[in-house]
């Protein structure tokens, strides 16, 4: 049965977050924040979503499985945590190779510059790689798979992420929805979202061992 709170996290994922996202990006005289309020105010947006659906969760009494977060891991989730670990020291060892040449600046821009911004960051990296997995992972593929179908969930899910990044370029925003389309169906795969926490959380803190830190992935986590 559906909780109010089922219909505010909907809202808030589905409208709220993708709609100020494109605001903010397409915004005629828009200015870059400085990297501690982007932090800050994305951890305090996840924080607030978090709160929301641990709330649903304790006073339902779903079980944590049906969010992605099977104890012990499936086989198929065991299978994901060894790619993901992969991937990870595959990104960690091109990173300190160097940058690639037509890094976005942005991604640059992202990345931190001082002790507590790096402190900061980490905080950053866990929320965006956890929070989000589990709200727009987790959480709609619950909600709506019951009204659309895995096969009707899956893309709308993917979008609405790939919307929730905002719109700085033709590229970047391709980028976004292809990487939305790998989590979501990652996650429909396996059934466990223990292995895409982990990647999404390594994506922004990879960024920190390149040796200039810059064409960082940070930018995409966000």
């Amino acid at each position: 049965m559906e909780t109010a709170f089922d219909y505010v996290l909907l809202a808030a994922l589905l409208v709220l977050v993708p709609a100020n996202s494109l605001w903010r990006s397409l915004a005629p005289r828009k200015t870059k924040l400085p990297r501690m309020t982007r932090y800050g105010r994305t951890i305090a947006i996840v924080g607030v979503l978090l709160a929301l659906l641990a709330a649903d969760w304790s006073l339902t009494g779903r079980s944590l499985a049906s969010l992605g977060l099977d104890i012990p891991p499936s086989p198929a989730g065991l299978i994901g945590l060894a790619v993901a670990i992969a991937l990870i020291a595959g990104m960690v060892v091109m990173v300190r190779k160097g940058p690639r040449r037509g890094a976005e600046a942005d991604a640059a821009a992202l990345m931190p510059q001082s002790p507590l911004e790096r402190q900061v960051f980490i905080l950053f990296s866990l929320m965006v790689g956890i929070g989000w997995e589990l709200l727009y992972r987790g959480f709609l593929l619950w909600a709506l798979t019951p009204w659309l179908t895995l096969a009707g969930a899956i893309p709308v899910a993917a979008i609405v992420y790939g919307l929730a990044h905002g719109y700085q370029s033709r590229r970047l925003f391709t980028g976004s929805l292809i990487s939305a389309f790998f989590f979501v169906g990652g996650y429909a795969a396996t059934g466990s979202l223990w292995w895409l926490m982990l990647l999404h959380s390594a994506l922004p803190l990879v960024g920190l061992v390149a040796p200039d830190r810059k064409g960082a992935v940070a930018e995409a986590a966000e």
